[in-house]
């Protein structure tokens, strides 16, 4: 597997500088995983990589699997906390702009994961939080009067959709810069919004906006 970056070779190098057990273990996989495959790689090896005991292991985790959802859970509520500030833009294109360039600072790691298949594990957590970022989208053509089963399909098709834009973005090894994306994504909605026969100004000022759920 291709070492995807600088990053991330200088914190393997630097390993045991990190004090925080649960972040050097997640660490320690992810180094482990530039090299070799997730399914062969064991908790022993992570043990030994980060160089942490089995009982402090098991403490704080189940498995691989819990080690990434510790990350993707961290990395979640880190984005809701700066989406507050950005989805105040009433620029589309700036908005969605600063929401990918969230990622893109974790596309070193996230490159890693994707690569071996375990971004799902993303997608799920990503779901969880759905409630979360519905109440914070305050769009009046989002609204569904309280209607639970619209709102499910609604943030199912949202978190789905940006989901894959991330997926199919970050697993490049020279990912575009989030500007771009954030074009390509004004594009479609504009599209979209013509294919529909909507107004198209009109859509993308309410919208500006279009997803503060982004």
């Amino acid at each position: 597997m291709k070492v995807v970056d600088s990053m991330v070779c200088e914190k393997c190098g630097k390993l045991q500088q990190i004090k925080d057990t649960k972040n050097r273990l997640f660490l320690a996989l992810i180094c482990l995983m530039r090299n070799e495959k997730y399914e062969n790689i064991t908790i022993k090896d992570i043990l030994e990589y980060a160089e942490v005991s089995r009982r402090i292991f098991y403490r704080h985790f189940k498995n691989k699997d819990n080690l990434l959802n510790y990350y993707f859970k961290k990395i979640i509520n880190e984005y809701l906390a700066e989406r507050r500030i950005f989805a105040q833009s009433e620029n589309f294109e700036k908005m969605s702009t600063s929401s990918f360039d969230f990622w893109y600072r974790e596309c070193e790691v996230l490159s890693i994961i994707i690569k071996h298949q375990k971004s799902e594990l993303l997608f799920h957590q990503m779901k969880k939080y759905s409630k979360e970022i519905y109440d914070s989208v305050t769009l009046p053509w989002f609204a569904y009067d309280g209607d639970v089963t619209k709102i499910n399909y609604a943030m199912s098709f949202i978190i789905g959709g940006y989901y894959s834009v991330l997926c199919n973005w970050l697993v490049k090894d020279e990912p575009e810069d989030p500007s771009v994306i954030a074009l390509e994504v004004k594009k479609m909605v504009i599209k979209l919004t013509k294919f529909f026969d909507l107004d198209v100004e009109q859509n993308l000022q309410d919208s500006s906006k279009i997803k503060k759920a982004l």
